[in-house]
Protein backbone atom coordinates (compact mmCIF):
# COMPACT_ATOMS: atom_id res chain seq x y z
CA UNK A 1 0.00 0.00 0.00
CA UNK A 2 1.55 3.28 -1.16
CA UNK A 3 1.37 5.64 2.97
CA UNK A 4 2.79 8.42 1.31
CA UNK A 5 4.19 10.66 3.60
CA UNK A 6 4.05 7.67 6.07
CA UNK A 7 6.62 5.72 4.28
CA UNK A 8 9.75 5.33 6.26
CA UNK A 9 7.73 6.50 9.72
CA UNK A 10 7.66 4.66 12.83
CA UNK A 11 3.71 3.86 14.02
CA UNK A 12 4.50 5.69 16.61
CA UNK A 13 5.43 8.99 15.46
CA UNK A 14 2.53 8.74 12.92
CA UNK A 15 0.49 8.30 15.90
CA UNK A 16 1.25 11.63 17.07
CA UNK A 17 1.69 13.21 14.37
CA UNK A 18 -1.30 12.55 11.92
CA UNK A 19 -3.65 10.92 15.17
CA UNK A 20 -6.77 10.90 13.17
CA UNK A 21 -5.51 9.27 9.44
CA UNK A 22 -3.82 6.80 12.13
CA UNK A 23 -7.19 6.15 14.05
CA UNK A 24 -8.82 5.66 11.01
CA UNK A 25 -6.13 3.59 8.93
CA UNK A 26 -6.60 0.99 11.95
CA UNK A 27 -10.43 1.42 13.20
CA UNK A 28 -12.24 2.49 9.87
CA UNK A 29 -10.04 2.30 7.02
CA UNK A 30 -13.32 3.00 5.03
CA UNK A 31 -12.99 6.80 6.16
CA UNK A 32 -8.80 7.13 5.84
CA UNK A 33 -7.49 9.92 3.62
CA UNK A 34 -3.91 10.11 2.98
CA UNK A 35 -2.40 13.32 4.02
CA UNK A 36 -1.74 15.57 1.46
CA UNK A 37 -3.67 13.35 -0.67
CA UNK A 38 -0.14 11.43 -0.97
CA UNK A 39 -0.71 7.72 -1.05
CA UNK A 40 -3.79 5.32 -1.82
CA UNK A 41 -6.77 4.86 -0.37
CA UNK A 42 -8.01 1.31 0.75
CA UNK A 43 -10.92 1.56 -2.01
CA UNK A 44 -8.01 2.52 -4.17
CA UNK A 45 -5.91 -0.91 -2.90
CA UNK A 46 -8.84 -3.24 -3.00
CA UNK A 47 -9.25 -2.29 -6.66
CA UNK A 48 -5.53 -2.86 -7.53
CA UNK A 49 -5.46 -6.16 -5.53
CA UNK A 50 -8.76 -7.60 -7.20
CA UNK A 51 -7.26 -7.10 -10.87
CA UNK A 52 -4.10 -8.26 -9.40
CA UNK A 53 -5.51 -11.42 -8.48
CA UNK A 54 -7.98 -11.82 -11.05
CA UNK A 55 -5.20 -11.00 -13.54
CA UNK A 56 -2.81 -13.78 -12.43
CA UNK A 57 -5.84 -16.54 -12.33
CA UNK A 58 -6.94 -16.12 -15.66
CA UNK A 59 -3.47 -16.32 -16.99
CA UNK A 60 -2.57 -19.21 -14.68
CA UNK A 61 -6.02 -20.65 -14.78
CA UNK A 62 -4.83 -24.33 -14.91
CA UNK A 63 -2.16 -23.67 -12.35
CA UNK A 64 -1.50 -23.26 -8.48
CA UNK A 65 -0.09 -20.00 -7.99
CA UNK A 66 1.56 -18.01 -4.69
CA UNK A 67 1.54 -14.67 -3.98
CA UNK A 68 3.47 -12.92 -1.30
CA UNK A 69 2.51 -9.82 -0.14
CA UNK A 70 1.92 -7.28 2.71
CA UNK A 71 -0.98 -7.25 5.54
CA UNK A 72 -2.59 -4.54 3.64
CA UNK A 73 -2.64 -5.93 0.59
CA UNK A 74 -3.83 -9.37 2.12
CA UNK A 75 -6.18 -8.12 4.32
CA UNK A 76 -8.33 -5.73 1.45
CA UNK A 77 -7.95 -8.90 -0.49
CA UNK A 78 -9.45 -11.41 2.27
CA UNK A 79 -12.06 -8.83 2.66
CA UNK A 80 -12.83 -9.05 -1.10
CA UNK A 81 -13.11 -12.79 -1.44
CA UNK A 82 -15.68 -12.56 2.22
CA UNK A 83 -17.44 -10.30 0.58
CA UNK A 84 -17.19 -7.63 3.80
CA UNK A 85 -17.15 -3.50 3.50
CA UNK A 86 -13.72 -2.10 3.58
CA UNK A 87 -14.70 -0.87 6.71
CA UNK A 88 -13.94 -4.43 8.07
CA UNK A 89 -10.51 -4.71 6.50
CA UNK A 90 -8.52 -4.77 9.45
CA UNK A 91 -11.39 -7.40 11.42
CA UNK A 92 -11.49 -11.50 10.95
CA UNK A 93 -9.29 -13.83 11.45
CA UNK A 94 -5.63 -12.56 12.13
CA UNK A 95 -2.73 -12.88 9.14
CA UNK A 96 0.80 -12.61 11.16
CA UNK A 97 3.87 -12.77 9.53
CA UNK A 98 4.26 -15.49 7.36
CA UNK A 99 0.47 -17.12 7.68
CA UNK A 100 -0.67 -18.28 4.89
CA UNK A 101 -3.99 -18.11 3.40
CA UNK A 102 -5.19 -20.53 0.76
CA UNK A 103 -7.83 -19.61 -1.40
CA UNK A 104 -9.44 -21.48 -4.27
CA UNK A 105 -10.81 -19.18 -7.06
CA UNK A 106 -12.58 -20.32 -10.54
CA UNK A 107 -14.05 -18.16 -13.27
CA UNK A 108 -17.33 -17.66 -10.81
CA UNK A 109 -16.26 -17.64 -7.74
CA UNK A 110 -13.63 -18.08 -4.72
CA UNK A 111 -13.50 -19.82 -1.23
CA UNK A 112 -11.12 -19.22 1.28
CA UNK A 113 -9.79 -23.03 2.25
CA UNK A 114 -6.99 -22.49 5.00
CA UNK A 115 -7.24 -19.06 6.97
CA UNK A 116 -4.17 -17.42 8.58
CA UNK A 117 -2.41 -20.61 9.21
CA UNK A 118 0.72 -20.74 10.68
CA UNK A 119 1.13 -24.47 11.46
CA UNK A 120 4.53 -24.78 8.90
CA UNK A 121 6.36 -21.95 11.58
CA UNK A 122 6.07 -24.79 14.18
CA UNK A 123 9.56 -26.02 14.67
CA UNK A 124 8.70 -29.02 16.64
Amino acid sequence: MDLGVWEGMFYSDIQKKYPEQYYNFWQEPDKYRPVNRKGELFCQLKSRAVFTIRSLAKIHSNDEIIVVTHGAFLKTLISFFMQKALSEVWNGFPVNTGSRTIVEMNKHTSCIILPGDVSHLNSN
